[in-house]
């Protein structure tokens, strides 16, 4: 697990790329959103979750493939394994006792589990992308969008976070 390359396609590999910096000197405001398609891909499972947002592989688009190449995976394997405990443990919280939730998000020895688990992550990765991309690039023109949609951004996420760890600490004092 994270440790081979990973593929964005169709419509996440365009959005992806929008969310990236460009390195080839593009001055669109948004290459500063994220320097790297790692730092989309450490951050988008945890929005797709935080924003309930799953998404299916997008086969109907031609877009070139977006790359995440196997060293890159590997070294942030310890971030990417964080993101991926936590997603598993909150996952079906309502339908999965803890003790169920604690076996699935560690047993990393059952690979059918593993691999099941991997199409839950994917599915957030991937409509995390989305949210990112609406969110932060949307209909902006300017500059003065762009830093305006992170900015509101920001204060949603930050609203929902909070939310969410209100609406935890509730549900484990039942």
């Amino acid at each position: 697990m994270f440790d081979k390359q990973y593929e964005f396609y169709g419509k996440h590999a365009e959005m992806v790329l929008a969310l990236r910096s460009d390195s080839s000197g593009s001055t669109q405001p948004a290459e500063s959103l994220f320097k790297r398609f790692i730092d989309v891909y450490l951050a988008a499972p945890l929005v797709g979750f935080l924003y309930r947002r799953e998404a299916d592989v997008d086969t109907a688009s031609k877009a070139e493939p977006r790359s995440i190449f196997a060293e890159t995976i590997i070294a942030e394997k310890e971030r990417l394994m964080l993101n991926y405990h936590l997603i598993m443990l909150l996952e079906a919280k309502k339908e999965l006792d803890i003790n169920e939730r604690v076996r699935r998000a560690f047993n990393e020895a059952d690979e059918e589990l593993v691999s099941d688990n991997m199409v839950i992550y994917d599915r957030y990765v991937r409509g995390g992308v989305e949210v990112l991309f609406e969110k932060l690039i949307g209909t902006a023109k300017t500059e003065e969008e762009w830093i305006g949609n992170a900015m509101d951004f920001v204060d949603e996420f930050q609203n929902r976070f909070t939310a969410s760890l209100l609406d935890c600490g509730s549900s484990y004092s039942e």
